[in-house]
């Protein structure tokens, strides 16, 4: 599946501005936030989370027992006050926090918490994240005990993913699906309104175990059209836009937009493998060779991206890069691997999301295959209706983005061997042993080692064909105050006051 990222990191404009967090008492604060977004959330049952949307959005009604810290790096206590990690047993043990209740007023214990853990297991599209948990006890009352298959250094990550929250046990009697369709949860608001492809609205948790709030209400509304959400946050009927595409970057004044170069974000090449030219290693060997990277940055992105030098976004922790020349433009080298290649001279389908019309990256990159022989003809979609495209197998080549939704190497890792090269059918067992030996590596070094195995196989098998990685660009309004948005699409609504 191919992933496009809604969210964004803060590292400049006035937005995260922590001395401005609290506005002036003297000043009236208004209750309400309005935030722009693309794509529509896939619902709130979090084993459905395919789109950056999804996994921002639900830790803020349900809240897991960690989130991610300011620092983008460090996990933080949420509903857990604290936790202990025993590498022999191996084991996590989580204290929760006393007198915690869902939304509804019901106790929160380590019960509902050792129920949840099995639930994230089961999940049939993103249970093999927490595969390393072999059980779940409740101790007593307060303490949780997750026993593990293997001594997993990066699970604690997973859990701040945003895809693994705490929900009543039994789900209060109801079934799961019935459950997310009106869903209970221990985080800092409750889903007032949920209108699919339109927009969500939520509403203060005044049950919330911790600081109230400083919002009484925050809508996400959902505008696909770049030129509609700059329209309205001009206007001020939006106060974010969660992510613009760089190439319209400019139209925003600096003031008034964070932006954050390199991100853990890549523009990618992928390839249908259930076609004979898919799995032509010379073919995607052309593929990758044909295109100018440091073009699309210059043109495309007017500099706010930067070439790839592997397949791990270059803003993740742990990414070390390609030692290699594979990701480099040389149209020779595509023009004799062509040759090599089973292809005849067809017409090729390329399918992509829809992008603002003064977006010229997709040009760009038709135009560098069509220089070395390779004719395609391209189609822009929606971004669900471009997942299911690429899920039948209905396509011939595809571009699109992937973001990281946690602050490890090992979210790329799982998510590109779960989704088969984000929906591809590339093979991934050689992926698969380094994600083994990164899942017990003890150290920084030995976890690069890890990636850097990773790199030089893809450098030379090409499973998939990394372009460039775009920055992030938000447009955000002067009164919002208090955003600190962590790498890999994470930020948290009850750290944001408007005034």
């Amino acid at each position: 599946m191919l992933v496009t990222s809604s969210l964004f990191l803060a590292s400049c404009g006035t937005g995260d501005d922590e001395a401005s967090a609290s506005p002036s008492s003297e000043k009236p604060t208004r209750k309400e936030l309005t935030i722009l977004r693309t794509n529509d959330i896939d619902g709130w049952d979090p084993d459905g989370a395919r789109v950056v949307a999804s996994w921002v959005t639900l830790p803020n009604v349900l809240e897991g027992l960690v989130r991610v810290a300011k620092d983008g790096v460090t996990i933080e206590p949420a509903l857990a006050e604290s936790w202990v990690f025993d590498a022999a047993e191996p084991s996590y043990t989580f204290t929760l926090r006393k007198d915690v209740t869902f939304s509804d007023g019901t106790p929160l214990t380590a019960e509902d918490v050792a129920f949840s853990a099995t639930q994230w297991v089961k999940g049939e599209r993103l249970g093999s994240m927490f595969a390393d948990i072999a059980s779940a006890t409740a101790v007593d009352p307060t303490t949780v005990k997750l026993t593990l298959t293997r001594p997993s250094t990066f699970l604690l990550d997973f859990l701040a993913s945003g895809i693994a929250p705490v929900v009543p046990k039994d789900y209060a009697g109801k079934s799961r699906e019935a459950f997310y369709q009106d869903p209970v949860g221990a985080g800092p608001y409750v889903v007032d309104t949920y209108s699919a492809g339109v927009e969500t609205v939520l509403a203060r948790n005044d049950r919330y175990h911790g600081e109230p709030a400083p919002l009484d209400k925050v809508t996400y509304r959902i505008v696909s059209a770049p030129s509609q959400q700059l329209a309205q946050f001009e206007s001020g009927e939006a106060d974010i836009i969660e992510s613009l595409d760089p190439t319209l970057a400019g139209q925003v004044p600096e003031s008034r937009r964070q932006t954050v170069n390199p991100a853990s974000k890549n523009l990618d090449v992928i390839f249908n493998y259930a076609s004979e030219l898919g799995r032509d290693a010379a073919f995607r060997e052309a593929v990758s060779y044909a295109i100018n990277r440091d073009q699309l940055v210059e043109i495309a992105y007017d500099g706010l991206a930067t070439p790839v030098k592997g397949i791990m976004p270059p803003g993740t922790i742990g990414s070390v890069g390609c030692d290699c020349d594979a990701w480099r433009h040389d149209p020779e080298a595509a023009k004799a691997a062509l040759t090599k290649s089973g292809y005849d001279g067809e017409k090729l389908h390329l399918v992509t999301e829809v992008t603002s019309g003064d977006s010229p990256q997709i040009e760009l990159i038709r135009a560098d295959l069509e220089a070395v022989g390779i004719d395609v003809e391209v189609e822009e979609l929606d971004l669900q209706v471009l997942l299911e495209r690429v899920a039948g197998g209905d396509y011939d080549i595809g571009v699109g983005t992937y973001s990281n939704v946690s602050p490890t190497a090992g979210d790329v890792f799982f998510y590109m061997y779960v989704s088969k090269f984000f929906g591809s059918g590339a093979p991934v067992e050689p992926l698969l042993e380094h994600f083994n030996t990164f899942a017990v590596a003890a150290d920084a070094d030995a976890k690069a080692a890890a990636v850097r195995g990773l790199e030089s196989w893809a450098a030379e098998a090409r499973p998939i064909v990394p372009l460039v990685s775009t920055s992030l660009v938000v447009p955000v309004s002067e009164s919002v105050h208090g955003l600190k948005v962590r790498p890999y699409s994470r930020y948290y609504l009850d750290e944001l006051s408007v005034g």
